[in-house]
């Protein structure tokens, strides 16, 4: 194990690196490196990991500890981890994979890169620090690998908080046609809240099927990776962004042609692009996949593109001048952002083979999670757009002992609005100061 050590804005930093294997499921001598780093304000503190949201996104990178984490270091050591294929943690991008000799193989390496293999490598960097069982902490995502950890490794979690991440045990299309549903209200609320912002959008729409626009990522922006922009629907403040996005797209042209405003395609761009974290979109259906007994055998089969046929507002080739309606779309990722997106370039035979991609390695195991005994405690939103209340709370049926918040007070990002809100979960889970 490789360590480094140093002080920030009076907190020590320790980060490590450790090899772990490739794939623990069948050890071959094949090893990627697996990052973490360490908080430290007081010494004598038990430890805390946190698993983050995602999947693929690298871990925080605080500058000063603020909201949860700095009350969290008043209590705990707490450790960041890049998740494998991202950050210093074995990184993947389109350029990595393009060394596969075939798509298939690339397949398989991306398969290893799902939430069992993550909290494998946590429990490797728990074993050579020689550490008690930890806290675990879980924003979305990372209450996935939570229940996958309680799945697989129970003996290595004292407790847990979960925010917003009670994963789904069974098929995908169960989770697509519910995210579309909350996404179609939440369309509605933005409506209800900035008035004409729907009109402006099948007015950008509109445009972009009659003349090419260039994002400045080099793509063309076409009405599908335009719709995408609804991802920050499902949060606290994508309201007010998806306003000033749309409130005044256009720009005049030295030949008085209308254009989208650079402005616009900037940070359209911004929000659509994969460039920052494309693990993001290569692995985002395949965590759903065989998840569990209940889904065993199934493959995806572009889920999100078929269900959105299914559903008013989000079909592909849906008429922004009509009548009907016309919706943006949440955490959807559809097939052409393989095909488009310039960070995602030479993928999509990739992603063809695993969205038909049957068998998989499970990840959430029910009967151990019936026998459950370690202090469990989950925050359930009502209104979340990404990970369906109803199928949550089916979820947490099968977790002996949990204890739920459930609220309709906030978006997805409650562990980012809601000061107190790990606090609070830990203190269900039996924690004390």
């Amino acid at each position: 194990m490789k360590t480094t050590e140093f002080d920030m804005y009076g907190i020590h930093l320790i980060e490590r690196w450790v090899d772990v294997p490739l794939d623990f499921r069948h050890v071959d001598g094949r090893t990627i490196p697996f990052f973490s780093r360490e908080y430290v304000r007081y010494a004598d503190k038990p430890r805390l990991l946190y698993l983050q949201g995602g999947p693929g996104t690298l871990g925080m990178r605080p500058t000063a500890p603020s909201g949860w984490m700095d009350w969290a270091l008043d209590h705990f050591r707490v450790i960041q981890i890049d998740q494998r294929g991202t950050g210093l943690s074995a990184p993947i991008d389109s350029r990595m994979l393009a060394d596969f000799t075939d798509p298939q193989a690339a397949a398989t390496y991306l398969s290893y890169f799902r939430q069992d293999s993550i909290v494998a490598d946590c429990e490797a960097l728990r074993a050579q620090l020689g550490a008690e069982p930890w806290t675990l902490v879980g924003q979305s995502f990372g209450g996935f690998c939570i229940t996958a950890y309680l799945s697989l490794f129970p003996e290595g979690v004292c407790r847990a908080a979960l925010t917003g991440g009670l994963p789904h045990l069974g098929y995908i299309d169960d989770i697509y046609e519910r995210t579309y549903q909350q996404t179609a209200k939440r369309n509605a609320q933005l409506e209800a809240v900035y008035p004409g912002t729907a009109h402006n959008i099948r007015a950008v729409a509109e445009h972009i099927l009659e003349h090419d626009e260039t994002l400045p990522t080099g793509e063309i922006l076409t009405t599908t990776r335009l719709r995408q922009t609804g991802l920050g629907l499902g949060t606290t403040t994508g309201f007010d962004r998806l306003h000033y996005l749309f409130e005044d797209p256009f720009a005049g042209s030295a030949a008085h042609r209308r254009r989208l405003s650079p402005n616009f395609l900037w940070e359209t761009a911004d929000i659509i692009s994969h460039a920052a974290a494309p693990l993001y979109a290569l692995i985002h259906e395949p965590i759903y996949a065989g998840a569990s007994c209940f889904s065993a055998g199934k493959a995806t089969r572009w889920s999100a593109d078929r269900l959105r046929a299914k559903i008013d507002g989000f079909a592909i080739d849906a008429d922004p001048t009509g009548n009907n309606p016309y919706y943006l779309t949440g955490e959807h990722i559809s097939r052409e952002v393989f095909l488009a997106d310039p960070a995602l370039s030479g993928t999509v035979e990739i992603m063809d083979a695993m969205a038909n991609q049957a068998e998989w390695s499970e990840t959430y195991l029910p009967g151990v999670l019936q026998k459950n005994t370690v202090p469990v405690a989950a925050a359930v939103y009502v209104n979340d757009m990404f990970v369906p209340h109803e199928l949550s709370l089916k979820t947490a049926d099968h977790i002996a002992g949990i204890r739920l918040l459930e609220t309709n007070e906030f978006q997805h990002d409650g562990i980012r609005t809601c000061s107190n809100m790990v606090e609070k979960l830990l203190q269900m889970s039996g924690w004390r100061a």
